[in-house]
């Protein structure tokens, strides 16, 4: 033993308490944990979009639905989603649904009846769409206008008759406009 300004020490028997973390610390660096995993998971690379998956369309061409994707390419899949998503419609985040998206799909390419477009990790956009289909031919002064159920004008054609469907007469037409 040694003495020491009049205290005794024994070395071979030194009481140190070992630290422990309390409990709110504890939470405290799990949060940050969480949270710094978190961030580098939706900044990270490995989730840019490398891939865009588009199912065909009567209407219009793979390379005209592309355009409207070009934006996305090299982007991070994440990040498209949480800016890409209304608030009304959060559950979309989660089914990894672009849902402004698709609305201005909807608007720009007036022949899609319905859109789904999905973000899918690691990095590819999956578009699938239905198009609006003919159910009847309206007579507009001698050139019909293919219509569907809702009243669209999907396509004129000049040149003749399509026998599979119905021809409506006697409809007052102003004007029209394909896609409307």
């Amino acid at each position: 033993m040694q003495e020491k300004n009049n205290k005794v020490i024994d070395k071979e028997n030194n009481d140190k308490k070992p630290f422990v973390l309390s409990d709110k610390w504890k939470a405290v660096i799990l949060a940050f944990v969480l949270v710094a995993f978190f961030v580098i998971v939706i900044f990270s690379p490995a989730f840019s979009v490398k891939e865009i998956n588009i199912q065909d369309s009567e209407y219009y061409t793979e390379e005209e639905l592309l355009e409207s994707f070009s934006q996305f390419k090299g982007k991070n899949g994440n990040i498209l989603l949480i800016n890409n998503t209304k608030f009304s419609q959060a559950s979309g985040i989660f089914n990894r649904h672009l849902t402004v998206v698709e609305e201005q799909m909807l608007f720009d390419y007036p022949l899609i009846k319905n859109i789904n477009i999905k973000y899918s990790a690691p990095g590819t956009i999956n578009v699938t769409l239905s198009d609006r289909k003919p159910v009847m031919m309206v007579d507009y002064f001698g050139t019909f206008l293919y219509v569907d159920t809702q009243g669209y004008v999907l396509a004129v054609n000049s040149d003749g008759i399509d026998n599979n469907l119905p021809i409506v007469q006697g409809i007052d037409i102003d004007t029209y406009k394909v896609g409307t």
